[in-house]
């Protein structure tokens, strides 16, 4: 799950699984079936490339541009305190099959 910047993703970053059911019931349910039969393993991640801003009371580290049925646009916030967060272990996983807990 990307984009996990935005506030209703942020506050269960620590819970993947939980994101992606919530977000996508349907596509969850066809990869658990799919992974049942033997098909191959399933593995949920979150990730933010823009990263949040602060500690006690963190916002997103973004200034959005623009919002549309087209997509988004947004800049990076604070630059100099850029710190993107779960890029890495997904490809790690699929690399390895192992999931690497730093790289959360």
């Amino acid at each position: 799950m990307n984009k996990c910047e935005q506030p209703e993703l942020w506050v269960n970053r620590h819970k993947p699984e939980f994101l992606a059911t919530a977000c996508f019931p349907q596509v969850c349910r066809k990869l658990q079936t799919w992974q049942q039969m033997g098909a191959g393993e399933i593995n949920y991640f979150t990730a933010s490339a823009f990263g949040m801003l602060g500690q006690n009371h963190p916002q997103p580290n973004v200034n959005l541009l623009s919002r549309s049925r087209g997509g988004v646009s947004a800049v990076i916030k604070d630059p100099k305190r850029w710190r993107p967060f779960g890029l890495v272990a997904p490809i790690y996983w699929m690399c390895t099959g192992d999931r690497h807990k730093k790289l959360d």
